[in-house]
């Protein structure tokens, strides 16, 4: 039986070749080298997006709408990811990441094992305490941690940043002028800069909350840098935001000030 993600990947593969013949036709290069070049090139940044976009979106739906939990690390699994170590010649790598698997009781009393959504490098402590959000249904827990919330920020970026190559592509494969394309691309890599400089701002609004009403147990000097992190974001925001909007409509008005 194939699932929604499944469909979807079957979508992106067909999108994926139609596009490369597209593009290849404007471009005028008919080898088979050009077309599998492009197919990949295509493929990938297209797989990206959609796959970047419904992780993203999943989890955060997650986290607004499930319930939230107090957890329990009762174990934990690990695997092995292959990396290539730029300071040692790019040659291929393998790290451990551990996948805490998190015990509580749902809304029917029903006492739950599932695996959490964020994998790290660290060993997860057994016993420790989480907050975490879980929906009906599915088959992850997600954390109320800095750490699930920069993967998210992370998430949005990627998403974004690949969802204008996306559009780029699909310009050019029907023949539109990149000319508009690339100025759009200039001021939505900055819009992208805001977005994400708020977003992170905000991330740290939960851990700093949690700390205070008692639903969080990290340390007092990871929460002195939360709300030091907090501060100086906010200080950024506003200079970025507001100060320099002001500067803006100043500039925009003695632009528009006739001569006399």
């Amino acid at each position: 039986m194939i699932t929604p993600f499944g469909y979807v990947a079957i979508g992106v593969f067909l999108i994926a070749i139609f596009l490369t013949i597209k593009t290849v036709k404007r471009v005028k290069d008919t080898g088979c080298l050009a077309y599998g070049y492009n197919f990949l090139l295509i493929f990938s940044v297209i797989s990206i997006f959609f796959s970047t976009s419904y992780t993203t979106l999943q989890s955060l739906n997650v986290y607004i709408t499930g319930t939230s939990y107090i957890g329990k690390i009762v174990d934990y699994k690990s695997y092995e990811k292959e990396y290539k170590d730029k300071n040692d010649d790019y040659r291929i790598k393998t790290s451990t990441l551990y996948i805490p698997i998190i015990e509580f009781l749902d809304e029917n009393n029903q006492k739950m094992q599932l695996e959490s959504s964020t994998h790290s490098g660290d060993i997860p402590k057994i016993g420790e305490t989480i907050t975490i959000s879980h929906n009906v249904g599915e088959n992850f827990v997600l954390e109320h941690s800095l750490t699930t919330f920069l993967l998210l920020i992370a998430g949005f970026a990627f998403a974004f940043v690949f969802g204008f190559l996306t559009i780029g592509i699909i310009k050019y494969a029907f023949g539109y002028s990149m000319d508009s394309y690339k100025q759009q691309f200039v001021k939505g890599f900055f819009i992208g800069i805001k977005i994400c400089l708020l977003l992170f701002t905000i991330a740290f609004i939960l851990p700093i909350y949690n700390y205070l009403i008692g639903k969080s147990n990290m340390p007092l000097w990871a929460f002195a840098i939360c709300v030091i992190s907090f501060i100086g974001l906010t200080i950024v925001c506003y200079l970025f935001f507001i100060k320099n909007g002001r500067n803006l409509t100043i500039s925009d008005k003695r632009k528009s000030k006739p001569v006399q």
